[in-house]
């Protein structure tokens, strides 16, 4: 979307209509299956069959059921998006048996850059975030991560990040190689020390995700969305852009999240909670988000997970995460 997206192989194509009583649209058709999903298990294994299996079974960034369709039906789920964050949709079609999708919705223009509106993006994802704090409840299209489930997937991460240790020690200071080693031995524990603030979450709040026309902010790419702490969807969206911002400019975003977080919903933290929240969101995007990335982008040779790998590493020293 927002211009950036050309490729046929992604399923993405531009469509112009005349309707009978002389007026048209211009419309992007976006067409997901589940194959896609497949293939990104495949590169993420590596061929190692057993962390394949894993990745089947406890990773929900790709292998959640029913992932080639999720975003088509959140985004006809009027209750849980708000319109005013997603394109204009017009139609979903849907194959639940095949895992197929189409649906159709509004071209958005070129976006400006991100990194210009981050406050304006911290501002709109605190208002979002703050609206659903607290009302966790079960939905057949949302994910939760619990600390159970936290606990069950921990040796599957500790694998991931064993197949790339020799190049994350050059990302990576040895001493953030440990505190992440560490934190997945304990992830269950660390998990539940959190899990008592919960909210709808994008999870993959990055810039590739964002459109930004003027005064509108539109975000894309809902397929993920789960309940999780709200400080999750801030972490990654500093991460996806930590090499355009002055340390000084991120830990002023983190501040001015949490205010507006404080001010929407009326519930203020400590700072030791707060830094809580920002350690726990940080290592869990190393092992959750990162990892597939950077094990897939090894097999196309993408540029992108290492940047993002180089970015981690730098949020984690903003932050004194693993600094000693």
């Amino acid at each position: 979307m927002s211009s950036r997206i050309a490729s046929a192989n992604a399923g993405v194509m531009r469509y112009q209509v005349q309707f009978v009583d002389g007026s048209s649209a211009v419309f992007v058709g976006k067409r997901k299956t589940s194959a896609i999903i497949a293939k990104g298990i495949g590169m993420a294994g590596g061929g190692n069959l057993r962390l394949i299996l894993e990745l089947l079974l406890h990773h929900k960034v790709i292998g959640y059921q029913r992932s080639a369709i999720r975003e088509a039906v959140l985004y006809q789920e009027t209750e849980l998006l708000p319109k005013d964050m997603i394109p204009v949709v017009y139609d979903a079609v849907t194959d639940w048996s095949g895992g197929r999708c189409f649906f159709m919705m509004e071209e958005l223009p070129l976006s400006q850059p991100p990194c210009q509106h981050v406050y304006a993006i911290a501002d709109r994802l605190a208002s979002f975030h703050a609206s659903y704090l607290g009302t966790e409840k079960p939905h057949p299209i949302l994910n939760v991560y619990t600390p159970l489930e936290y606990h069950r997937a921990s040796a599957m991460f500790s694998m991931m990040f064993q197949q790339l240790e020799a190049e994350n020690r050059i990302l990576f200071t040895k001493t953030q190689l440990h505190t992440i080693e560490a934190f997945c031995k304990n992830l269950g524990r660390e998990a539940a020390a959190v899990a008592s603030r919960k909210t709808f979450t994008h999870n993959d709040c990055c810039v590739r995700n964002i459109c930004i026309s003027g005064e509108r902010i539109v975000f894309y790419d809902w397929e993920l969305a789960c309940w999780q702490n709200p400080e999750h969807d801030i972490i990654e969206l500093l991460i996806s852009m930590l090499h355009q911002l002055p340390q000084s400019e991120v830990l002023a975003v983190l501040q001015y999240y949490r205010r507006r977080m404080e001010q929407f919903s009326g519930v203020s933290m400590t700072n030791r909670e707060y830094k809580r929240y920002l350690r726990f969101n940080t290592l869990e995007f190393c092992i959750n988000k990162l990892s597939i990335l950077r094990l897939a982008g090894k097999k196309l040779h993408l540029s992108l997970p290492s940047q993002l790998a180089e970015n981690t590493s730098g949020m984690m020293q903003i932050l004194e995460i693993g600094t000693r």
